[in-house]
């Protein structure tokens, strides 16, 4: 079987509630969030999907997300949806720290629509603002 990985550039996240931002800049190797202390934020990568090879129906394998995040942020959360149908769900993450990939087996669900990755960013009450840089998301499809 084949494998295949399909990216998005972290510069393509789209802010669920940004309202709460107090900085975002994108750039070349990602997109800088920071946010107030004490909030959190959801935020969504779209991944361009393949639902067929030839007559082949895909499945996804795997999610990951690599980010760098200051000492006043955490991730939490991560879901993925085919559509509008969430095929996974990982919460209570305590995920910190600088420049690393984040890998989730979705467990080869059928994919039949378009793939979001979606990912929930706490921001540290009583501390500074929180940063978070995205640098790319992606995922593994197979048939």
């Amino acid at each position: 079987m084949a494998d295949y990985d399909f990216w998005t550039h972290g510069a393509s996240v789209q802010v669920e509630y940004p309202d709460r931002i107090t900085y975002l800049r994108r750039m070349g190797d990602g997109t800088v969030v920071r946010q107030a202390p004490g909030t959190s934020n959801w935020f969504h990568f779209p991944i361009a999907t393949p639902t067929r090879i030839g007559s082949q129906s895909l499945k996804i394998q795997d999610v990951w997300v690599r980010l760098q995040l200051n000492d006043n942020a955490k991730m939490t959360a991560v879901h993925v949806h085919d559509g509008k149908t969430r095929i996974y769900r990982q919460d209570n993450l305590d995920i910190r720290g600088p420049d690393e990939r984040h890998d989730f087996n979705v467990d080869d669900r059928q994919i039949n629509n378009g793939t979001l990755v979606s990912v929930v960013v706490q921001f540290l009450d009583g501390q500074p603002d929180g940063e978070v840089k995205f640098n790319t998301v992606g995922a593994r499809f197979d048939m």
